[in-house]
């Protein structure tokens, strides 16, 4: 939350996915419900890695300097599976007179994830993702013990019985914007959990608990027989979902105190949760 206790929507965008129509949309956001919106920026090094790309630490930097909306932190320049050169770009950028959330990488020892608790408050760390069983035996399990009650930003932890149990100060997602590509929504039921919804499942008599979520979700009920509202930018299944994150979201924060920014692949992503966010400030606004 911010001052005030003003609901605060969460966004991590990733420089290699951010153009100009996406920063354009980000600024439509800011100006419609300033001081509502808190922006992280990642470097897009993992979505780089994995497609082949280069990210120099030139090209951050100017993006980073280039920004219409100004960020809560942003995230150094890490290279995947490699803590010596991540050392080295955090140092860099540093000396250049930036000030980016260090990342605490696999090879890294904890003596020196210290000194950086030493250099800032915060920290992320990599490398985390997709360990969800054995707690406390993982490499996770040994990060998150070490760290103890101080903030750490878990990149790309998305397993709700993970956050709950590790709490950490921060994580990331991007699954909210998957119902689209996987043709069903997701709704939240509560305690951290989503309930994945089909088409065929809308298209049935739906129950008035549906219905009423439907309509909270800012969405008329009879959109759900029109076939044209089920497809492309808008549609139902992306709506329902993103309200659904959105609302997870704010109740993970006032539940058990971490903040789950949710990660921004296109202008359309930010439309999405800009509709996401009115319903959620006129459902909530009704209900005080």
């Amino acid at each position: 939350m911010n001052d005030g206790d003003r609901p605060t929507l969460l966004i991590l965008a990733s420089y290699a996915y951010t153009d100009k129509r996406l920063m354009d949309a980000l600024v439509g956001f800011e100006t419609r419900w300033p001081g509502t919106m808190e922006l992280m920026i990642d470097s897009g090094a993992f979505t780089a890695w994995t497609l082949g790309k280069k990210v120099t630490l030139d090209g951050y930097c100017r993006f980073i300097d280039s920004l219409p909306v100004k960020p809560v932190r942003y995230f150094t320049l890490d290279v995947i599976e490699n803590a010596v050169e991540t050392e080295r770009n955090f140092n860099e950028m540093r000396s250049r007179g930036y000030d980016p959330m260090p990342i605490f990488t696999p090879g890294a020892t904890f003596d020196y994830m210290d000194e950086l608790y030493g250099l800032t408050d915060w920290i992320a760390c990599g490398g985390v993702a997709g360990q969800y069983s054995n707690y406390g035996k993982t490499y996770l399990g040994r990060v998150m013990k070490h760290v103890g009650d101080r903030k750490i930003h878990l990149l790309g932890v998305t397993s709700m019985p993970v956050v709950k149990f590790y709490r950490p100060y921060s994580t990331d997602s991007s699954s909210w914007d998957a119902a689209r590509i996987y043709g069903h929504a997701q709704i939240y039921v509560g305690h951290g959990q989503m309930k994945n919804v089909a088409r065929k499942d809308f298209m049935r008599a739906p129950s008035h608990e549906f219905i009423r979520y439907v309509t909270r979700a800012g969405l008329d009920p009879k959109r759900l027989g029109r076939e044209q509202d089920w497809h492309g930018k808008g549609s139902i299944l992306e709506q329902i979902t993103a309200f659904s994150w959105v609302t997870l979201q704010q109740d993970m924060l006032k539940r058990i105190g971490t903040r789950l920014y949710l990660g921004l692949n296109a202008s359309r992503a930010v439309d999405a949760l800009s509709h996401a966010w009115e319903a959620y400030l006129n459902a909530t606004d009704q209900e005080t």
